[in-house]
């Protein structure tokens, strides 16, 4: 398996654990999301050296869809970060 296709299975899978903590109970909750939550770190890491990485470093700013592209990118982890440390506090302030 290529790291598109790694990258592609695992946003399906993000989505299906994002669906199921939406529908579990509050104790299961912190169980999916304790499994979830390394799992999107990885996933960002493996984006960042194996996609994002590579087009910026090949196409620089030249191409202003792919700029566009890699900004959007940017803020979208930006987002995730900020969710991640959100529900982390949550957790802790149980």
């Amino acid at each position: 398996m290529d790291a598109i296709q790694l990258l592609k299975n695992q946003h399906e899978t993000a989505k299906r654990t994002f669906g199921q903590i939406q529908a579990a109970s509050t104790d299961q909750r912190a169980d999916l999301w304790a499994k979830l939550e390394p799992e999107l770190k990885v996933h960002e890491q493996i984006e960042e050296a194996a996609l994002y990485g590579p087009v910026a470093q090949e196409v620089g700013s030249s191409d202003p869809s792919l700029k566009e592209w890699q900004e959007h990118h940017h803020e979208e982890v930006i987002e995730l970060e900020a969710l991640i440390q959100e529900i982390a506090g949550t957790r802790s302030n149980r």
